[in-house]
């Protein structure tokens, strides 16, 4: 089985520094700080001279232009998503129990209002969205049936990290 580690999300890797000159003899590492995170799963970084630098970011050019744009910058990032592997049928997840439902405003419908639940009314302006119907009693029973088996089940296998990269290719002419 692979899936999705906890936390999901996309984390940067690293940042590629080749083509990057600074002037002064700076090196290039020396501008770039991991803010949150750590170095392979990085999830705040900050791209800035050292401090008592008479330079500024717009000093730094990467293949021979100028940084102007932070869009330069994250051409140079690689970018993942990292997930995690076991056996198949290892992980026998449990079933929930869907205790809300969703609204959307159709006039503005490029996110899902809060949920709300099954017994409120939906509010004025709003539609349910993804065909909501509350659960059958019959699925509350299976569920909580489902729920109770795995409560005593056995532990489980750990999960190894496996990471997918994406990565933007500057083009230079």
């Amino acid at each position: 089985m692979i899936t999705l580690v906890n936390p999901v999300g996309l984390y940067m890797d690293h940042i590629d520094l080749s083509g990057w000159e600074v002037p002064d003899g700076i090196d290039p590492h020396d501008c770039v700080n991991i803010i949150r995170g750590k170095p392979g799963m990085i999830e705040r970084m900050v791209v800035e001279v050292p401090a008592g630098s008479s330079r500024f970011v717009s000093d730094i050019t990467i293949g021979g232009e100028p940084v102007r744009y932070g869009g330069q910058i994250a051409e140079c990032i690689t970018v993942k998503l990292v997930g995690g592997a076991t056996k198949l049928h290892s992980v026998q997840n449990g079933l929930t129990p869907c205790n809300t439902r969703c609204c959307l405003d159709p006039a503005n419908a490029s996110r899902l209002r809060d949920p709300i639940g099954w017994d409120a009314p939906t509010p004025i302006g709003f539609i349910d969205a993804l065909g909501a119907e509350p659960p059958s009693a019959a699925t509350l029973v299976a569920v909580s049936a489902h729920l109770a088996l795995h409560l005593v089940s056995a532990p489980r296998p750990p999960i190894r990290p496996l990471a997918t990269r994406s990565r933007a290719r500057r083009l230079l002419a």
